[in-house]
């Protein structure tokens, strides 16, 4: 028989199987999204490995959840700025499992300064151009090939 845990006895650890089954994630599309894999969610939640401030900052930056609620149990689970983070999250879910570096990536860009951000958009819109530039010779060799 199960019974519910009262907020005041709740360790870090309930809270974040609450946030990952508020959200509608399973263990390893939550791990996707803040760069960590199933093993470490599972721990995390199991209270194998204690949740970090590091743990919550990611959460707060990904799922607008609120460090404080995660890691004491104080204030609201969401941020105040909330805007539906239940709606938004499976859309951004699919982009990390399609891409499972891009987690770690949004981790590093949270702590790159305006500037840093600036010029790897800029490269990144370079190699776009590209790529997009390669494509079009191949598409007009491709067509030289079939007329001769």
């Amino acid at each position: 028989m199960s019974r519910k845990i009262s907020e005041k006895n709740k360790h870090p650890k309930d809270r974040l199987k609450e946030l990952r089954k508020y959200l509608g994630l399973t263990q390893e599309k939550m791990a996707v999204a803040i760069g960590l894999n199933q093993a470490n969610i599972r721990d995390l939640e199991l209270g194998k490995v204690k949740i970090s401030t590091l743990h919550a900052l990611a959460m707060q930056n990904i799922f607008d959840l609120s460090p404080d609620w995660l890691l004491t149990g104080k204030g609201k689970m969401l941020c105040e700025d909330h805007k539906k983070t239940k709606n938004v999250s499976p859309a951004l879910v699919r982009a990390l499992q399609s891409h499972p570096g891009i987690g770690k990536i949004v981790l590093m860009l949270e702590q790159m300064g305006d500037d840093d951000i600036k010029n790897i958009q800029s490269r990144a819109e370079e190699r776009l151009k590209i790529k997009k530039m390669e494509e079009r010779l191949r598409k007009m060799e491709k067509k030289i090939r079939e007329t001769s």
